[in-house]
């Protein structure tokens, strides 16, 4: 058996074995337990399960069967293609979804661990390096800190990726960049955070490694072949999240970047570093373990001891002390604000050369000044024009680090700086939608593991073979320990019998809506009867789910509506988490008026709605002239309700207290077949409960219109989110006003419009 071989079998069961330990009892619980929770690894379960039923990439594919009845639901989570070539198999073979994740759950370990020991054998052309690097990457601390994240722990696609570059500028041999696409592509269609954060790497490792424009071109011929398969998946993307109307906050987006203190904090779940550093936010585990901290720091010590280091043109010299000069102005400039508080020079009312109010920008610059410093120091500049591997990866793992910090990096949850990299990479196409910034973790942690890895063998290079096999040894004992997880196992949601007619395929909604728990359960559940659910879970929550969740919340039965236009609904109300919620729901349910109870138990009641009527259209698309419009609020603004677009919003500018109206006067008497209003951008912001009246005189007023303004909303939501349009049938002849009444009550959600439209019978 060749060598290659021999290590590879060896390596590869060392690796199993170690995953089947640290996963334990996970192996002998495949179908009945996920680990860690049943939140996130049922939604991505679900997802395998839908990919391996489905052909990918169609129409029908995308329209994933939760939040039902929403097209391209499965456009708001991660498509997880690139594992499921590895689930789909294993449920085609007769696995159940459940199985299947944990399957691909365990070996996400080997594999991780597998392609990094591939990376540093030729980094350093050491296998004791090299195994310490592979049991450090796939076995470390970090990575517990995304074990409820198969994505997060399926990318040993990166390694591979970076071995291909390596061997490619080694060798130049073609049969590498085929490698690197391949890899490139599998990790892309894996995991979507590392479809954009890898390039980033990538441009970094070009930039370090490849000096001729023929590499160069090479290399991007590569990788242009391994993007083009992933070019129209991301313009599926583009296209449905833009017609869903769904966009990342800015505060979302810093909510999940890391804390700059998350370097010295663990998941708690470790064993021992677990008990002994801060736990930090769910994101912010960026620990990587001690074993890693020392070799790095000694490798860099001894770098900086024994390299020669080539000497700067006296420009550059120059230019080198400005910017440290500049470093420590601002520096002092950012201390002065804690010191003595804001200031401008000069001060009075000449024009200001100067001014500071807080630390943040001037700290930013300091920073900026600081790197430029380092990064054109001599000692970089030798390790760049010797391609050195270390320098590489300790400057990558720095660089992926501030990326993961955010557009606003913290400070123990204090802004420290202003505007860093990643909110440059904002700017850029698909970036603003990424909600997790702190998940370039798993490249700073690939890097930092990278570098101790290549430390290890420098630092160990005059010792002899024994020796070296006997100090890898004693070390990676040391990291298994690090990064041994108590990982616990959630036990799956019981399972719910309905009975039903294959023929009609019912929806079903199990209610309570919109808290994590719940929806993730059903999502479960799902995966038994393979009906087409209400609920869903998912990083994002569609506009029309938020507009069902608030009008059931206000007690709105008739919000239903929305949900059976073309099929049966089965509603079941779950009564073991809180009787007397569940009470509350049942009451709720049995209020609709097609609703019937078809069965119960102590844990659930179940009832069936039948198909509701189509929601209203419009007769004519004529619209009528409004010659003025009244408000009970803000009137000075109410020419916004019809000004044609939907860009300006007419608010009241409070949370609704039923006391709200908008007047319409034609201007003289006409017939009216329905009346629009336009949500736009303020879907939430519906009437809790609206009443429509008309009058030919002013003091004649009588109702045109009652009935559920949330399911109206819902209906529009549906049909187009991004318009949000709720169509009110009016049908009425001889009238000259049209008055909406807001009834309803809601402590924090405004009445909103983006335009009001009359059309004509």
């Amino acid at each position: 058996m060749p060598a290659p071989v021999k290590h590879g079998l060896l390596a590869a069961a060392a690796y199993t074995a170690l995953a089947l330990a640290v996963t334990w009892p996970l192996a002998i619980r495949l179908s009945a337990a996920l680990p860690h929770d049943a939140y996130d690894p049922a939604l991505v379960t679900w997802v395998l399960w839908w990919d391996a039923h489905t052909r990918p990439f169609t129409e029908h594919w995308w329209n994933a069967p939760m939040f039902w009845p929403m097209t391209g639901a499965l456009a708001l989570s991660e498509h997880l293609v690139g594992i499921s070539l590895f689930t789909t198999p294993l449920q085609w073979l007769g696995l159940t979804p459940v199985a299947s994740y944990n399957v691909a759950f365990i070996a996400s370990f080997p594999l991780a661990a597998l392609a990094f020991h591939a990376l540093i054998a030729t980094l350093t052309g050491r296998h004791d390096a090299a195994a310490l690097g592979a049991v450090a990457f796939g076995f470390g601390p970090y990575r517990l800190a995304q074990v409820a994240h198969l994505q997060m722990l399926w990318t040993f696609g990166v390694p591979l990726a970076l071995l291909a570059l390596h061997r490619h500028s080694d060798t130049r041999q073609t049969r590498w960049l085929v490698l690197f696409a391949i890899a490139w592509s599998l990790q892309a269609l894996a995991n979507s955070y590392l479809l954009l954060f890898v390039p980033v790497l990538i441009v970094m490792w070009a930039a370090w490694f490849a000096r001729d424009a023929r590499h160069l071109a090479e290399i991007g011929v590569a990788w242009l072949g391994g993007s083009l398969p992933l070019l129209p998946i991301v313009g599926q993307y583009e296209r449905w999240l833009h017609a869903l109307s769904v966009t990342r906050r800015y505060e979302e987006i810093q909510a999940f970047s890391a804390d700059i203190l998350s370097i010295a904090s663990a998941a708690p779940g470790l064993t021992l570093w677990g008990r002994l550093l801060p736990p930090g936010a769910a994101e912010d585990q960026f620990f990587p373990g001690l074993v890693v901290l020392v070799l790095i720091a000694s490798g860099i010590l001894a770098a900086t001891a024994n390299t020669a280091v080539v000497s700067l043109p006296p420009i550059v010299s120059r230019l080198r002390q400005l910017f440290l000069i500049a470093a420590i102005a601002a520096t002092a400039a950012a201390l002065s604000t804690i010191v003595v508080g804001p200031w401008a020079f000069p001060r009075g009312p000449a024009i200001t050369i100067v001014s500071v109010t807080s630390p943040e920008k001037p700290l930013t610059v300091a920073l900026v000044g600081a790197a430029i410093y380092a990064l054109s120091s001599a000692f970089v500049v030798s390790a760049w024009r010797r391609r050195s591997a270390f320098a590489f990866y300790v400057i990558a793992a720095a660089v992926t680090f501030v990326l993961a910090l955010g557009p606003l990096p913290r400070f123990g949850g204090r802004p420290l700086l202003f505007h860093t990299l990643y909110w440059w990479l904002m700017q850029m196409p698909g970036f603003s939608n990424v909600r997790v910034p702190a998940r370039f973790g798993v490249l700073c942690e690939l890097s930092l593991v990278c570098a101790a890895s290549i430390a290890f063998a420098r630092l160990t290079a005059t010792r002899s073979a024994r020796a070296r096999i006997v100090i890898a040894a004693a070390a990676i004992a040391v990291i298994v320990v690090e990064g041994w997880p108590a990982i616990p196992m959630a036990a799956l949601p019981p399972p719910l019998a309905i009975a039903f007619d294959r023929s009609d395929r019912p929806a079903v909604l199990e209610l309570p809506i919109g808290a994590v728990e719940t929806d993730s359960a059903a999502l479960a559940r799902s995966l038994q009867h393979q009906l087409p659910i209400v609920n869903g879970y998912s990083g994002y929550e569609p506009l029309h789910y938020t507009a069902l969740r608030l009008a059931l919340d206000s007690g709105d039965e008739r919000a239903l509506d929305s949900l059976a236009r073309d099929r049966d609904l089965i509603v079941a109300v779950d009564r073991q988490q809180d009787r007397r919620e569940g009470e509350r729901w049942s009451a709720l349910v049995s209020r609709y008026p097609r609703a019937t109870h078809i069965g119960g138990d102590p844990s659930w009641e179940l009832y069936r709605i039948g198909r509701s009527p189509p929601p209203a259209g419009i007769p004519s698309h004529r619209s009528l002239p409004i010659e003025d419009v009244r408000t009970s609020d803000h009137l000075e603004h109410a020419w916004k309700l019809v000004d044609g677009t939907t860009d300006t919003v007419w608010t009241s500018g409070r949370p609704q207290a039923g006391r709200e109206e908008v007047e319409l006067d034609f201007g003289r008497e006409t017939a009216v077949a329905a009346l629009t209003i336009e949500l736009g951008a303020a879907a939430a912001d519906f009437p809790r409960r609206l009443e429509v009246e008309c009058a030919t005189t002013r003091d004649q007023w009588q109702p045109c219109w009652s009935g559920s303004a949330a399911a109206l909303a819902i209906d529009g939501l549906i049909a187009n989110p991004r318009d949000a349009t709720m169509t009110i049938p009016i049908g009425a002849d001889h009238l000259r006003w049209l008055r909406l009444r807001q009834r309803g009550a809601d402590h924090r959600y405004f009445w909103s419009i983006a335009e009001l439209t009359a059309f004509a019978r």
